[in-house]
């Protein structure tokens, strides 16, 4: 008697748990031993599967050497998965406004850049990044796109950063607001409005306490507005989670947040 078939179906819903599990914080042979309840020919079709996706991932071109450390060190995200609802919701937007090349290429680059941060599960997170860009080339829609499959494999806490102008930071917000919040209302919500930048008053105590929604702030990056997010992250982390770093970096992730830099003004994005 042969090896029991399984549907492409069933391998693929497998291989998303096994990437479930390895953004939740366990290595790879982990999660195959913690799926032992399952038939064997299945989560070794789904490793191989999960295995195929990830190497579609880190073999993506791009200029090289910066990232080669958190190359080697292992990269864990397999790229979108069936139950995700933030990316494919901003992908469908971005199909009606771009070619299909276009978005494919922002989808391949953002998974890139998710790939080489950490798992948001991880115990403990030092992770930078720095992503370059010329002028109108589709930064924003980059890393919207960073910020959406940010969302969906579990960072809960995400920050934007938009340089020193409030013509910038609610240019920004609107952005963000039109394309990620408010088709995703039940998933997304703000700490910042256009109207509204982060401040010491800002709470998110219920959101936080809801494994389910995500938090987005787009603020400034002037010394006041910068401290007081700075500040009021560090009262809302310490109340819902370990806070693993927090230094003065471009990039942080600590136990689910993740924050992000635009400057426009010197032509890059982090």
């Amino acid at each position: 008697m042969g090896a029991q078939q399984y549907s492409d179906k069933d391998v693929d819903t497998m291989a998303d748990t096994l990437a479930a599990l390895v953004a939740g914080g366990m290595t790879l042979q982990g999660a195959q031993t913690a799926l032992a309840y399952a038939p064997e020919g299945l989560v070794h079709e789904a490793r191989l599967r999960y295995e195929k996706r990830l190497n579609l991932i880190r073999e993506i071109p791009d200029p090289g050497i910066l990232a080669e450390i958190e190359r080697k060190r292992g990269f864990w995200y397999s790229g979108p998965r069936r139950e995700d609802v933030v990316w494919p919701t901003l992908k469908a937007r971005l199909l009606e406004e771009l070619p299909e090349a276009a978005v494919a290429g922002v989808d391949a680059a953002s998974s890139k850049v998710i790939g080489l941060g950490s798992p948001p599960g991880k115990e403990s997170i030092r992770t930078r990044g720095l992503v370059l860009g010329y002028v109108q080339s589709g930064k924003t829609t980059n890393f919207m796109s960073v910020v959406a499959k940010a969302a969906d494999v579990g960072y809960r806490l995400i920050i934007v950063l938009t340089g020193t102008t409030e013509n910038l930071r609610t240019q920004t917000q609107d952005r963000i607001d039109e394309y990620l919040i408010s088709p995703c209302t039940p998933i997304l919500h703000p700490l910042t409005s256009v109207d509204a930048d982060f401040s010491a008053t800002t709470t998110a105590d219920a959101i936080l306490n809801s494994q389910s929604l995500r938090s987005i702030a787009v603020v400034k990056k002037t010394p006041h507005v910068y401290a007081g997010c700075i500040d009021g992250s560090r009262r809302l982390l310490r109340q819902h989670f370990k806070i693993v770093q927090f230094s003065s970096l471009t990039m942080r992730q600590i136990k689910h947040p993740l924050m992000l830099e635009r400057r426009d003004n010197q032509q890059l994005m982090v």
